[in-house]
């Protein structure tokens, strides 16, 4: 098989900007691509991040372009850093992108309300140096609504239809966020033929994922259960999924197990070496109790992510003030940033509950990698959970997830009650289950040799880039050869 020419187009990309998941994904995948013999290259927004700050870039590609009747000049860099793996570009758009966050105003906690101009801005941006490249890629994989315009824009905008044979591929992270703006709006995206307006509409207003999901060549999800889940619960696309159905596939996540890597990590004091799994959580834990004034002879569990009502954050105080009550020994730390009113919900807990809670509020990518290998379990209550990687890091590091079952946690965790069971599930978020599933952990804890079983074994799950790159590798080759025949 020839070499393909791959461009990622995503709003996130560790180390660049990352936001969730998306941005590990989009920072990982491409590399294993590039591994495997394959050109693949990812572009994304200019942000005013600490890293993006820091890089050496050169200047690839400048132009202007029409956003809603305002003419906006634009660039396009290259960073210049050989050790992420693959090329990176950088689309620098003033006025737009060159902010602190990603998605949230860190002043007022909220979205910026310009977020349609900022992500038709980029699409467009992308496609026109594109156009002037005189090899085309081979196929542009579209990363969540940010990007799913783009399907459309280059099969139905006169600007861009040069680039209508290209494959598209667009995976879907997260469908409870899908780009909607009112048709007042219609005047940022190029001129089109009005009679394919409905491609873009979903019940009475432009909807950029369920446009995405209409015009890419492929879709797919980050695992097959968040796949199955979406024909019943896709935030009103339901029937749109199942309809778009036959080109529809879930491909579970992997993680980078080299920046994944507890013998090597360099966010980390006490590495993994001969001495064993269970001597590396030891010392880690007792590094993170000491440091913050708990009792490491407790078991220790964490959240980390974003407080979000789909990551089940605004659940967390009641669990763990409920754990107290019921008698659940434990400490628990909390790492994490958004919404205010889970911030303020678990900072009332603190004085309640003062040596058993820590909290630390935004985040920190030392702080997570030292929870991950101090903690003896990790919490993830998610009400919608599209993957999950937090659960593949925890068996990573030598941590047991206790997952809300549902979507990528369910693909992944299976309770060790039954065979081959690899950590603590629940399967509503009834208080009682949640509760059931803290005992579970403290029962486990007590049995230090089911516990170190447990760790040993999940470490040898193979949740690696290499696995899932080998599907993606597999999905573009049958789009490529189904471009070659159409044209035949």
């Amino acid at each position: 098989m020839n070499p393909l020419r791959i461009f990622h187009l995503s709003t996130e990309c560790y180390p660049a900007a990352k936001a969730g998941g998306l941005g590990d994904v989009v920072g990982a995948l491409p590399k294993y691509q590039n591994r495997a013999g394959h050109f693949a290259a990812v572009l994304m927004p200019k942000y005013s991040t600490e890293w993006i700050q820091e890089q050496t870039t050169e200047m690839v590609f400048t132009a202007s372009l029409v956003l809603d009747g305002v003419v906006r000049s634009f660039s396009i860099v290259r960073v210049v850093q050989k050790e992420l793996g693959f090329e990176l570009f950088l689309v620098d758009l003033p006025g737009l992108f060159d902010r602190n966050g990603i998605y949230i105003d860190p002043k007022t906690g909220k979205g910026f309300t310009d977020e349609a101009e900022r992500n038709i801005g980029f699409q467009m941006a992308v496609l026109e140096w594109l156009k002037t490249l005189d090899f085309k890629p081979d196929l542009l994989h579209c990363h969540d609504h940010h990007t799913a315009l783009i399907p459309f824009l280059i099969t139905e905008t006169f600007r861009f239809q040069d680039l209508r044979s290209i494959p598209t591929v667009l995976t879907i992270h997260n469908a409870g966020y899908q780009g909607i703006v009112g048709w007042e709006r219609a005047g940022l995206i190029p001129a089109f033929q009005p009679e394919r307006a409905g491609l873009l509409d979903w019940d009475g207003q432009i909807n950029s994922l369920g446009c995405g999901l209409k015009c890419a060549w492929k879709v797919s999800t980050v695992s097959p259960g968040y796949m199955r889940e979406l024909g019943r619960a896709a935030g009103g696309l339901e029937r749109l999924f199942r309809f778009e159905i036959n080109k529809c596939l879930g491909i579970l996540n992997g993680i980078d197990t080299e920046l994944w890597d507890p013998e090597h990590d360099g966010f980390l004091e006490h590495h993994l070496d001969e001495r064993g799994l269970d001597d590396f959580k030891e010392r880690n834990k007792q590094a993170l109790c000491t440091a913050l004034g708990l009792d490491p002879k407790l078991p220790l569990l964490a959240f980390i992510g974003r407080f979000a009502m789909e990551k089940g954050a605004d659940l967390l105080a009641d669990w763990i003030s409920n754990g107290f009550w019921e008698g659940i020994h434990a400490n628990y730390i909390v790492l994490g940033s958004g919404d205010h009113r889970v911030r303020d919900s678990l900072m009332a807990l603190l004085d309640r509950h003062k040596g058993h809670l820590h909290l630390e509020m935004g985040y920190d990518e030392e702080f997570a990698r030292r929870l991950y290998a101090g903690s003896d379990f990790v919490l993830m209550p998610s009400r919608s959970e599209p993957c999950g990687l937090n659960q593949l890091y925890a068996y990573r590091y030598g941590a047991i997830p206790i997952v809300h079952s549902v979507g990528g946690l369910r693909d992944t965790v299976s309770d060790y009650g039954a065979q081959g069971g690899t950590g603590i599930s629940f399967e509503s978020l009834e208080g009682w289950e949640m509760l059931a599933a803290l005992r579970k952990a403290e029962v486990m804890y007590s049995k230090k040799s089911l516990l170190s079983a447990l760790r040993a074994k999940n470490r040898t799950l193979d949740y690696s880039w290499e696995r899932s790159s080998l599907e993606y590798e597999a999905l573009y080759v049958q789009l490529i050869q189904q471009d070659i025949q159409s044209h035949a």
